[in-house]
């Protein structure tokens, strides 16, 4: 008979990969589907397809809101506490949409 094998335990996923997933899930199906998660070194990202790329800090969430400082010619991005996912995917979705329609 052969030995059983204990599962080992997963893994915690650090905050920045929790606070990833649970923008993931709150994204519509669509666009759940095609996001990713990675990570390293404590840093999450989220991509959705090849548009949109979303890190995700221990404490905060920040993307590409498609605007240029003019003083300085850099992307400007948006932030958000990591605590206010619920804000912060909506934010990010009205952002997908417009990357998607061509408007950004």
């Amino acid at each position: 008979m052969l030995p059983l094998h204990q599962a080992t335990p997963a893994r915690p996923a650090s905050p920045a990969v929790a606070t990833a997933q649970q923008l993931q899930e709150r994204l519509p199906p669509a666009y759940r589907s095609i996001a990713e998660i990675r990570s390293h070194r404590g840093v999450a990202l989220l991509l959705l397809g090849r548009d949109l790329r979303v890190w995700v800090y221990r404490d905060r969430v920040e993307w590409d809101n498609g605007l240029t400082d003019v003083a300085t010619g850099k992307k400007c991005y948006s932030r958000m506490p990591a605590d206010q996912v619920d804000q912060a995917a909506s934010l990010i979705v009205a952002r997908f949409c417009r990357l998607r329609a061509g408007q950004d």
